[in-house]
């Protein structure tokens, strides 16, 4: 009996003590609200008369206003039950109001040549502070979209005597003469101001969708050579980008971005080799399926066979500038031995037809063979000089280094090598 009332006891207790909490818990609630009408009225105070101020006491308005919003939010969570429908749509007013109000001075801060005034990095400061970083991007991104909209254009594209050249530079005169300032305040060792990405986020956002949308024909590979000059006009964009960049994580972050990857798969690389490597081989195949009687060159050049001189010049002219990529180098690499590969074949061909005695009629068949058997000779010495210029082609693309080495492509053409040796023979 006396266990049973010392329980009753404890719970009437521990009753109280909760009852007790819950009230203590509603008088700071109501405490909490007071401060929160309080902060409020302060907030509307404050944006009301920020209006009427001059540049620096907006500034220290907006400061102030920012910390009492943060204030207020903070204090609101704790008496939500006891803030009316009506107090709660004020505060996102307020909020509201003082976004717009910071927007407008950021854009005018923005605006301004004097790189001395501290505007700009107290506008900064203000949008960390509501934790709106991402909001200032995307206003940033938006000017520099409208700012974009007379620059990246069919017009200029035409018009300027670089085309695409000149519209690349004046994209990153932009860089130069509107965002020193943001940039010096937002990136690099000098970082006054830490949570922003305007390159990334507002800058090549706003310039990789201009340049889909306003110069989508800079993308067709129908016209190779356009379609090359284009492409390394780009490059050679992308590569001063990361000039300024000049880090290399964030040159990593940048070639990891979601809408840089997108942009270079615009570039329709597989087409263009298509087109390039269709003409390349056209002239090849056109050479080998000429009589015999027309087979040789004049006897000026150093090689006479034509389709021997035929696969050095379309060997030469992969490799050449305003065709080779080096995006496409496993692709040229490839092509080049397909065409050795049909030189192989077309010589086993004619030495075949000629041991079968159906050797062409209005030729001398053995000043013929010992033409052939000369130039491949020389053809096979040719070989080191297209290594070497392959080769080349390596020594200036860091990717592609540590890939291949020379002894590598040296034995890639001990094969084709044999083969013509074995002809010499036969």
């Amino acid at each position: 009996g006396v266990r049973s009332s010392l329980q009753d006891c404890m719970s009437e207790i521990n009753e109280c003590l909760n009852e007790k909490r819950r009230f203590r818990q509603i008088l700071k609630s109501l405490e909490t609200l007071e401060v929160v009408r309080k902060s409020l009225e302060r907030l509307k105070k404050l944006l009301s008369s920020i209006e009427q101020s001059d540049n620096k006491g907006r500034a220290i308005l907006l400061e102030r206003s920012a910390l009492e919003l943060i204030q207020l939010q903070f204090n609101a969570k704790y008496c939500q039950h006891f803030l009316d429908e009506d107090e709660k749509s004020l505060i996102d007013e307020q909020e509201k109001l003082l976004l717009e109000i910071l927007n407008e001075y950021f854009l005018t801060t923005l605006a301004k040549k004097d790189s001395s005034d501290d505007s700009l990095e107290r506008s900064l400061r203000i949008y960390y502070t509501l934790d709106q970083c991402r909001l200032a991007e995307k206003i940033f991104r938006n000017e520099t979209f409208n700012y974009m909209e007379s620059i990246i254009c069919d017009r200029n594209l035409h018009n300027y005597p670089d085309g695409l050249t000149g519209v690349y530079n004046e994209i990153l005169n932009f860089v130069s003469l509107k965002m020193k300032s943001l940039l010096s305040l937002t990136r690099g060792k000098s970082m006054k101001v830490k949570g922003y990405n305007f390159l990334f986020n507002s800058f090549w956002s706003a310039i990789e969708e201009r340049l889909e949308t306003n110069l989508s024909s800079i993308f067709a590979p129908a016209i190779p050579e356009d379609f090359y000059h284009r492409y390394k006009c780009t490059l050679e964009f992308l590569k001063r980008i990361e000039m300024i960049i000049d880090d290399a994580e964030l040159i990593q972050q940048f070639h990891q971005n979601e809408q840089y990857i997108r942009f270079h798969k615009r570039w329709n690389l597989p087409v263009y080799y298509l087109i390039r490597s269709q003409e390349i081989a056209m002239n090849l195949e056109r050479t080998c399926e000429v009589n015999y009687d027309s087979v040789l060159a004049p006897v000026t050049n150093q090689i006479q066979v034509k389709v021997f001189l035929e696969i050095i010049n379309c060997i030469a002219k992969c490799w050449s500038d305003g065709i080779y990529l080096d995006q496409l180098f496993q692709n040229f690499l490839k092509i080049t031995f397909k065409m050795v590969a049909r030189g192989i074949r077309w010589t086993n061909d004619v030495i075949k037809m000629i041991t079968a005695n159906n050797e062409p009629q209005n030729i001398d068949i053995y000043a013929f063979l010992t033409v052939l058997h000369h130039d491949i000779g020389i053809l096979i010495l040719k070989f080191p000089q297209i290594e070497q210029l392959i080769t080349q082609k390596i020594a200036e693309n860091a990717r592609l280094k540590d890939k291949i080495t020379k002894s590598t492509l040296t034995k890639c053409f001990e094969s084709p090598r044999a083969s013509f040796e074995k002809c010499k023979k036969d």
